[in-house]
């Protein structure tokens, strides 16, 4: 008979820290190898001919299609088999695919590498959520998501700050040569030092274990999973909306070279999204544990505040104040993630908790869709008539989702304290 899994009740505080600081390892080279191509965007556009509807489509459609595609069922095999298994392949295969970016000679194959990027993708965050969910108690854990998103945002700051230098110095495709090749390690050393943890024994009040789509249903019976759905899909069109095109903005409107881009821009996003992310869960967690509906309205208040920085950052006259709005922006952006995904692993049953969290991420990568496309599409219906300063007025009418997901999640409180099973007493 195989070994079962060890207990995480009775692991140390060093063995789970070190857990958790390789898990926002994992999700640091996730965001690096998924941000890259936007501080690249200039260049590809250039090398290969391309519009900005194409762009939108490579950045968007292309990854978020297959990122849907794929989430589902490997979240349940997150639910059902090795954790640590699924994640190590993952981050190995995305990270060969970031490499086959760097040698596709045709916009076909640049978008193929993408698609691939994003299947590899898709299976490590519903994992590395139910894991972290194994090994620390309801109390604490939107701090702990607060703490991978830091790792993402990490991944999203230095993904802008390295491709930015390694394209003025080496071209777009060796800087994707350059960026997968760490994340074949990472992938190894993840499988080789990280313990799949044992799941928690079956509530008596746990419902038989379902099938994938009468699964999915049941969680569409909560109204709070409804709205969380709206929730991310919303802010994340938004989202990417604005961290995909902010470098072609800031190249375009305010004449910045690409590895200036780099190095102000990723250190604006390094500080906001950090800085917003601690906040965020001290906030959430604080607030959570006297009413549950603070976990939900500490992301609406974020994303509403969102909409004056973000419009402060595209509107400024100079290139040093939009960049520092952009960073305030990121700071709120930085709101809203930990607190969903904590609202919707504490909705259901543990046995349902990566296939739930995988829901997230989906939704988001459909915003990811969305977002790029629309400002692409319009950037490109403006550019005969506004020029240059097409961009701006499309990434500005992208804000408005941050308008309807922040209101969304202030309304949503009142379903939350009704249907969290994880809430206090």
């Amino acid at each position: 008979m195989a070994a079962q899994p060890p207990a995480p009740g009775s692991w140390s505080a060093l063995r789970k820290s070190y857990i958790m600081a390789m898990v926002m390892i994992v999700a640091f080279i996730s965001y690096v190898d998924r941000q890259i191509v936007t501080i690249l965007i200039q260049s590809i556009k250039e090398d290969l001919s391309l519009s900005d509807t194409q762009i939108g489509l490579l950045t968007g459609v292309f990854f978020s299609v297959l990122y849907v595609i794929a989430g589902i069922p490997l979240a349940r095999i997150s639910d059902r088999g090795n954790r640590r298994t699924l994640i190590s392949l993952c981050v190995a295969f995305w990270s060969a695919m970031t490499m086959f970016c760097g040698i596709a000679t045709s916009y076909v194959q640049l978008a193929f590498g993408r698609m691939m990027v994003a299947v590899g993708e898709a299976g490590s965050a519903p994992a590395s959520y139910s894991l972290l969910a194994d090994l620390f108690p309801p109390q604490r854990r939107t701090r702990i998501f607060a703490l991978m998103s830091c790792g993402s945002a990490f991944g999203i700051a230095f993904g802008v700050y390295l491709g930015g230098t390694l394209n003025e110095v080496l071209g777009w495709r060796t800087t994707f040569l350059v960026v997968g090749a760490p994340g074949l390690v990472i992938g190894l050393l993840f499988w080789l030092t990280v313990p799949e943890p044992a799941r928690p024994a079956r509530a008596t009040d746990a419902p038989p274990i379902q099938g994938l789509f009468r699964t999915l249903l049941s969680f569409l019976d909560l109204t709070t999973y409804r709205a969380l759905i709206a929730i991310a899909l919303f802010a994340s069109i938004a989202a990417f909306a604005m961290l995909s095109w902010m470098p072609a903005f800031l190249i375009r409107v305010h004449g910045m070279s690409s590895g200036e881009v780099g190095l102000k821009m990723g250190t604006a996003l390094a500080l906001g999204l950090l800085l917003g992310n601690i906040c965020c869960g001290t906030i959430a967690d604080k607030m959570g544990g006297r009413d549950v509906r603070w976990l939900i309205w500490t992301a609406g208040y974020g994303l509403l505040a969102c909409v004056p920085t973000g419009l402060l950052s595209l509107f400024w006259p100079d290139a040093l104040g939009s960049v520092i709005w952009f960073g305030a922006f990121t700071f709120f952006l930085g709101f809203w993630a930990p607190p969903v995904i904590t609202v919707v692993v504490g909705l259901v049953h543990d046995q349902s908790r990566a296939l739930a969290a995988a829901t997230i991420p989906i939704f988001q990568s459909i915003g990811g869709a969305i977002g790029p496309l629309f400002v692409g599409m319009v950037s490109d219906a403006l550019t005969p008539t506004e020029g240059v300063e097409g961009i701006r007025y499309a990434m500005a009418a992208s804000l408005g989702c941050c308008v309807l997901a922040g209101v969304g999640a202030l309304f949503t409180g009142r379903w939350l304290r009704l249907e969290y099973r994880a809430a206090p007493g």
